[in-house]
């Protein structure tokens, strides 16, 4: 399968600068998306995010960067938003998909969150 399908990541100073923020933030990846997407002109503010649960036991990347990208496509007036969203969500999973493949080790959400900002770039690069 591998040879079939590749995702290829192609913003990695994006990439690095989530794990400085991450870092900076104690983990906390929707916190550090957010930042990012302030950082790279996504988004103007956060007010548009749920609160941002510190305790949460669960990663948040994925809806964080749902959030991310549902505001940053309704302020740019692009109306395919939900085929936006899925997009990202099967990048996403097939990235996760690929790398338990080729590794046999579940994907943690350290690592994950910088794929992941990765893929909403690559997803406003296709509107």
């Amino acid at each position: 399968m591998e040879d079939v399908i590749k995702i290829r990541l192609r913003f990695p100073k994006a990439r690095i600068e989530i794990n400085n923020l991450m870092m900076e933030n104690h983990g906390n990846c929707s916190n550090a998306l957010v930042a990012a997407s302030r950082e790279f002109g996504l988004i103007q503010d956060n007010s548009f995010c749920k609160a941002i649960d510190e305790n949460e036991t669960t990663c948040q990347a994925l809806s964080t960067a749902e959030s991310i990208l549902t505001k940053y496509l309704q302020d740019k007036k692009i109306t395919e938003i939900d085929q936006h969203i899925s997009s990202l969500n099967n990048n996403v999973h097939l990235f996760k998909t690929l790398e338990f493949q080729r590794t046999k080790c579940k994907i943690e959400c350290l690592r994950m969150t910088p794929v992941i900002f990765d893929l909403i770039l690559q997803q406003i690069e296709c509107t």
